[in-house]
């Protein structure tokens, strides 16, 4: 071989060992992970939502925001997750993820916990289940009361594709839940004015709705664009589940210009057809001290409630109705009657449901009530 022919024979291997190195930097490069940024902002989950009086969304000490994200390859099997803890739904939460290329989902979720870390605390309105597959991904409410929308949920599902660049993804989480503002009016009326020559002294009111909501409710999940996930109530074998409750007792003061006659709360429900009760307990002023009675409220209007919607219910005692109807002007039902009101607070956590049943010591009296 002369020395041009062992020259071009070199500079041939050369070039092709040349062309090999660069197509396996070219392939690592192509299959090494990339970041995946993603910014969750919470702003949405209660911009659509009004207030009555100004701090009635705020989460007191004690409560917890908790966001997650989930991640599902193209076959809908679980690749990661990560979890964060705010103080509020505002501003936003970062995650940042290792995926190589590919297409993905990505589910986030946010929740109130009462707790101080996803590792500790207490009481959660929203447990999630079968997190393993996409299909199976499950939402699971708890037998719990929230007084200002702590049972709010928010859940979104985003799609992007890893390709060769680092990837940033913002999401504005959305609530799947809907609002209503509850208001007790008048809950002295019938301590203080006789009916049938009987003043009945109130110790008990609730609002509910039948519990109908023990089953699945949306039979897959992803599949419906207006409720697109697999939520449940916790089965249960009460015949009621409540909405919330009062004791007019606990809103006295001896000075009845400061006595709170109206008392309001926010309440986030699940999505679905709706019908509710006012439920009342009292003794006769005078009467025997073991005699308990109960009288209930003709059913509200039926109504379908939207998620992220808000809505009104009233449960006036005097005229002893209860109306159910989509919030308008949120703002001023505060100023409708000339009383103060005021809103109902309780850190305590207690059960949802009730028995029909619950301290009926004699059978209920049936009340003509007048309006």
């Amino acid at each position: 071989m002369n020395m041009r022919n062992r020259f071009l024979t070199h500079t041939i291997i050369f070039c092709t060992s040349l062309l090999l190195l660069t197509a396996c930097h070219r392939h690592e490069d192509y299959n090494t992970p990339r970041t995946v940024d993603v910014t969750l902002s919470l702003n949405p989950v209660l911009s659509n939502f009004q207030a009555i009086n100004s701090g009635d969304f705020t989460l007191s000490n004690d409560y917890r925001v908790r966001v997650q994200a989930f991640v599902y390859n193209l076959d809908g099997d679980f690749v990661c997750s990560d979890d964060a803890i705010v103080r509020q739904f505002t501003g936003g939460v970062r995650f940042q993820f290792s995926l190589p290329k590919g297409d993905y989902t990505l589910i986030t979720t946010a929740d109130v916990i009462k707790g101080v870390s996803t590792d500790n605390y207490s009481m959660a309105y929203w447990e999630y289940r079968r997190t393993e597959k996409l299909e199976t991904f499950s939402v699971y409410g708890q037998d719990a009361v929230d007084y200002m929308g702590e049972r709010t949920l928010a859940l979104n599902s985003t799609y992007f594709t890893v390709n060769r660049a680092d990837e940033s993804i913002r999401v504005n989480a959305t609530p799947v839940t809907a609002m209503i503002s509850l208001y007790f009016y008048d809950i002295f009326y019938w301590d203080t004015t006789p009916f049938n020559g009987e003043t009945q002294l109130f110790y008990y009111f609730d609002v509910s709705y039948q519990n109908d909501y023990n089953k699945v409710s949306y039979s897959n999940a992803l599949s419906d664009r207006d409720n697109p996930w697999l939520i449940s109530e916790v089965p249960t074998d009460a015949e009621y589940f409540i909405l919330n409750s009062i004791r007019p007792d606990d809103f006295w003061d001896d000075d009845e210009t400061k006595r709170y006659d109206n008392i309001y709360s926010f309440h986030a429900v699940l999505p679905g057809t709706y019908q509710f009760k006012g439920y009342g307990e009292y003794k006769i002023d005078g009467g025997n001290d073991e005699e308990w009675f109960s009288d209930e409220t003709e059913a509200s209007s039926t109504v379908r409630v939207k998620s992220g919607q808000q809505y009104n219910l009233d449960f006036d005692i005097k005229a002893w109705t209860t109306t159910f109807s989509p919030a308008l002007t949120v703002k001023t039902r505060s100023a409708e009657n000339a009383l103060p009101s005021t809103a109902l607070r309780n850190g305590e956590t207690h059960n949802a449901s009730r028995n029909a049943q619950l301290h009926r010591e004699s059978k209920p009296s049936q009340i003509q009530r007048s309006h």
